[in-house]
C-alpha cells in the first residue's frame, strides 16, 4: 500500500496552495487496481491526483500501463474531505479538458464535472480500471 501526499494545485504566482490534512493517521477509501499486481492506494482527507506512471508524471498515484499512453499523466483528481452533517465524502473530477474516455461504472465522465463516490464505484481509465472501496460506508452516507 503506497502513501499519498496532498496534491497541491499550480499557482500562477508561483505559490502552492497548503490543502489541510487529517491529523490523524485515518485512512478513508482505497482506490484498487483490477487486475494487477500494483499496490492499491489509500485515501486521507486531501486532493489526489491519480494519472500514467511516467518520469515526468506530477500525481501522487502513478499506474503501470506498459507502454500505453493513452491514460494521461495527470488523469482524475480525486478529493476527500469532511463536509459538515455528511461525513467524509469522496469527490471524483477528471484532471483536464481534453483525455481519453473515462467512465464512473457506466457514465462517461466530462470535464467539469464533479461526482461524490460510492463504495464499489468502477472507474474506467483508458488501460486500466480502478475499484474504489470504503471499509467503512457509513462514514460516507449523504
Amino acid at each position: 500500500v503506497m502513501k499519498l501526499k496532498p496534491y497541491k494545485e499550480k499557482q500562477s504566482v508561483k505559490e502552492e496552495t497548503k490543502f489541510r490534512t487529517n491529523t490523524l493517521n485515518y485512512t478513508f477509501g482505497e482506490i484498487k487496481v483490477l487486475n494487477s499486481n500494483v499496490a492499491s492506494f489509500r485515501l486521507k482527507t486531501g486532493k489526489y491526483i491519480i494519472g500514467r506512471k511516467a518520469n515526468s508524471s506530477i500525481a501522487d498515484f502513478q499506474i503501470p500501463t506498459d507502454g500505453n499512453n493513452r491514460m494521461s499523466k495527470e488523469h482524475i483528481v480525486i478529493e476527500v474531505k469532511k463536509v459538515p452533517q455528511k461525513g467524509i465524502v469522496h469527490y471524483i473530477s477528471l484532471y483536464k479538458e481534453k483525455v481519453n474516455d473515462t467512465f464512473l461504472n457506466n457514465d462517461k465522465m466530462s470535464y467539469g464535472e464533479i461526482v461524490i463516490l460510492k463504495n464499489g464505484d468502477i472507474i474506467k481509465l483508458p488501460d486500466a480500471s480502478l475499484r474504489f472501496e470504503i471499509n467503512d460506508e457509513e462514514g460516507t452516507e449523504i
